[in-house]
């Protein structure tokens, strides 16, 4: 129960940092447009925040919702929340698997958390390719995961050891470990790297 709650509370940690800036944008573009109703710039801060804070909550919803349904999330949900997720298009998804309507549940929530991980190896953008068999490359300048996220994602630091910017790898982890897997991550070149989930 301890690391039930331990990983609980540094989930929401997470999702809380990444919605508090968009939401803030929301509330203080909101009393700006209470000032000046007719004013185009704010209307749009406030038009690009909320939407978004909808993408960050369609995404997390993902991740560690649909509580009882266990057919979700699908493969359409997770390209369905990314496709918004990086509004400044810094960060491009390229699918190659099949069919997403047969990527369910706890399968398609482990791809989301690996996408997510190999997206934070990417600070500079670039491009995520998903293939079949739960594995993502992620293309771009300086492509590489951070040696604390690589450490979570591997399963070499326990879950007292992680934080907010690690517990999405390490969230990756145990549920590879769930459904009897772990990774394998591999170095191409300094502008890409791979992730891998092996049995």
């Amino acid at each position: 129960m301890t690391t039930d709650m331990t990983l609980m509370h540094l989930m929401c940690a997470k999702i809380c940092h990444d919605l508090s800036a968009p939401a803030s944008a929301v509330a203080m573009g909101l009393e700006m447009l209470s000032e000046a109703p007719q004013d185009a710039p704010t209307r749009d801060l406030v038009h690009y925040s909320a939407q978004s804070t909808i993408s960050k909550l369609e995404l997390f919803r993902c991740l560690t919702g649909f509580s009882g349904m266990a057919n979700k999330p699908t493969g359409i949900d997770l390209e369905k929340s990314l496709k918004n997720y990086w509004p400044d298009h810094k960060i491009t998804v390229i699918w190659k698997v099949g069919n997403l309507e047969d990527l369910q549940g706890p399968s398609a929530r482990l791809l989301l958390a690996t996408i997510l991980t190999a997206a934070d190896g990417l600070p500079r953008g670039g491009t995520l390719i998903i293939h079949p068999q739960l594995r993502v490359t992620a293309e771009g300048p300086t492509a590489s995961l951070r040696e604390e996220a690589a450490q979570a994602l591997t399963g070499q630091t326990p879950l007292p050891q992680q934080s907010a910017s690690t517990i999405i790898p390490f969230f990756a982890h145990t549920l590879a470990q769930n459904l009897g897997g772990k990774f394998h991550l591999h170095t191409e070149n300094e502008n890409q790297f791979q992730i891998q989930m092996v049995g």
